[in-house]
């Protein structure tokens, strides 16, 4: 055991797609957020997620329509961690299933994820200058819409529609 659980590393929030968006939407979602993989939710729990290759393989590759919807190509069940999960077994999880990222969830609600790009940057270290920086690098640019989910920051609660305000995100009731 490393030590530092996964609250510490992962990346708060999360960009959710719901099965019925297309994935020609998803794709641009995943564009213009710079990340690689999307979580697909229904009523706050996930059902599924997509990632490049997904879309790459089964898409492009396959000569399909990006009108699909992209609870026809998503993978299923999920695997994921929770907050107190040390990072070396999500660590062990990813190289078992061969992902590259784990879903956090928090009373059964996805609020974050951690990466293996996140693992790497827990190295001694790396870790303060984390916190600097900050955790919400892959929420998207302003003026660019995409769902949220995750805690907020102010009253802990659960909400799919997050936003950001001053760094942090935020419930409509606490903005």
């Amino acid at each position: 055991m490393i030590g530092i659980s996964v609250d510490k590393i992962m990346r708060k929030g999360l960009i959710t797609a719901r099965k019925k968006d297309s994935v020609e939407k998803v794709a641009k979602t995943l564009r213009w957020s710079k990340i690689s993989r999307v979580v697909v939710t229904e009523k706050g729990k996930i059902v599924g997620v997509v990632t490049e290759k997904d879309i790459m393989g089964e898409i492009v590759a396959a000569g399909r329509s990006t009108k699909t919807q992209i609870g026809k190509i998503m993978k299923y069940p999920v695997k994921t961690v929770t907050l107190d999960t040390d990072i070396e077994d999500a660590l062990k999880t990813m190289i078992k299933y061969n992902i590259s990222g784990l879903p956090v969830v928090s009373k059964g609600k996805p609020i974050g994820i951690v990466t293996e790009k996140d693992m790497i940057r827990a190295e001694p270290g790396l870790l303060e200058l984390m916190k600097e920086r900050g955790n919400l690098e892959h929420i998207p640019p302003a003026g660019k819409e995409a769902l949220i989910s995750g805690e907020c920051d102010n009253c802990g609660n659960y909400f799919e529609d997050l936003k950001i305000v001053e760094g942090q995100l935020l419930c409509e009731d606490c903005r």
